[in-house]
């Protein structure tokens, strides 16, 4: 896998994930209160960072997050754009989306703290101030 992630700014239009919940997701990355896991948004009381979001930006129970892969199951898929087609972790061309790139740095074994600055640095909400 390439150390090189890019998000393209088509991928940014339209995303609907606030400041707020910007801020409490990084914070919840970086906090060290989740274990992370990879291939679901919860699996075996492991997360994936997509699966932190949901937890702490909308509040999502534990038993509705066990065994779904995508935002869209939880009808979040405007928050950070839609899931990519034909995705697949060890494939970063597949990637094509925010949630596809942030799932493939999850399951690639990037950290949550690796994730969470490269969600500071790439991804602004819909009421950030673009640089």
């Amino acid at each position: 896998m390439s150390n090189e992630v890019i998000i393209k700014p088509e991928w940014l239009a339209g995303i609907t994930m606030t400041s707020e919940q910007k801020r409490i997701w990084l914070a919840a990355l970086r906090g060290g209160g989740y274990k992370q896991g990879n291939g679901e948004l919860l699996c075996d009381g492991r997360y994936c960072c997509l699966g932190v979001y949901a937890r702490v930006a909308h509040g999502f129970e534990k038993s509705t997050l066990k065994g779904k892969v995508e935002l869209c199951e939880l009808d979040l898929d405007r928050d950070l754009g839609p899931w990519p087609d034909g995705y697949c972790h060890t494939d970063p061309e597949s990637w094509k989306s925010i949630q596809g790139v942030l799932a493939g740095m999850n399951d690639n074994n990037k950290s949550f703290r690796e994730i969470a600055d490269f969600i500071e640095a790439n991804i602004h909400a819909c009421d950030e101030v673009k640089p």
